[in-house]
């Protein structure tokens, strides 16, 4: 968990449904955040390459070397990669039938957060519509 989901107790995040939600918001705030900090940093680079090969700028790169005193990069920036699991959480209140729902949301929405997300259940039918229509893999097993 991120250091700033330690408030919340374990148990509340699947068993109660504002909580969890909660929770959700706060890693969509900072998966964007941090997706947000690689966009600026691509920006940057390609601004200061241009710059560098004496190519015109528009204003926005000028704005973007100003803010940076025409200065390079100072280190690489990779993209972070983000993964949610959500484990065994069927029979509970975390899933909400309306697609307004913050799970649905973020499970239909994921791809432009970006985020993978793992839903790990015993029952097919445990996880709701929603989700298994808009899910990309599966790996079934035969249990026991």
């Amino acid at each position: 968990m991120y250091s700033n989901l330690k408030t919340l107790k374990d148990d509340d995040v699947c068993t109660d449904i504002r909580t969890f939600e909660k929770a959700l918001d706060h890693v969509q705030l900072r998966v964007k955040k941090d997706w947000e900090a690689y966009e600026h940093y691509k920006e940057h680079l390609s601004a200061y390459k241009k710059w560098t090969e004496g190519k015109k700028l528009t204003m926005e790169e000028q704005m973007i070397l100003e803010n940076q005193y025409f200065l390079p990069p100072f280190k690489e920036v990779k993209p972070k990669r983000h993964m949610l699991i959500l484990d065994d959480c069927q029979g509970t209140d975390v899933y909400t039938t309306s697609r307004a729902g913050a799970l649905n949301h973020l499970a239909i929405k994921h791809r432009h957060i970006p985020i993978t997300i793992c839903f790990l259940c015993q029952n097919w039918v445990g996880c709701p519509r929603a989700l298994r229509l808009n899910a990309t893999q599966y790996c079934i097993f035969r249990t026991g």
